[in-house]
């Protein structure tokens, strides 16, 4: 399996799992009446979450190197970028070529 199918597919593992959370958590906050303060402690820990989760597709290893590989790794991820030439910015293998 190539590295970009790799990211790509763990790209959609995460926005599965953020989907159903959001959703669970939509429907836990409508289901039942909670204090105006823990509807707002609710919601930051949800942003956090979201933020977590966007932040985890910056974090994605390289699988040659192990590090990360930042905005290549998002741009491949998010399927922002369909170049052919996609490298690593630190050991500059290309993602296309299996690992």
């Amino acid at each position: 399996m190539k590295a970009r199918e790799r990211l790509v597919r763990h790209a959609g593992y995460l926005k599965i799992g953020l989907a159903a959370y959001l959703l669970g958590a939509g429907w836990l906050m409508s289901a039942y009446p909670f204090g105006f303060v823990i509807r707002f402690v609710f919601a930051v820990v949800s942003l956090a979450i979201v933020a977590a989760a966007f932040w985890s597709l910056f974090e994605m290893p390289c699988p040659a190197c192990r590090k990360p590989l930042g905005a290549a790794g998002f741009k491949i991820a998010t399927r922002a970028s369909r170049a052919s030439e996609a490298r690593c910015p630190h050991c500059a293998q290309r993602l296309d070529d299996a690992p």
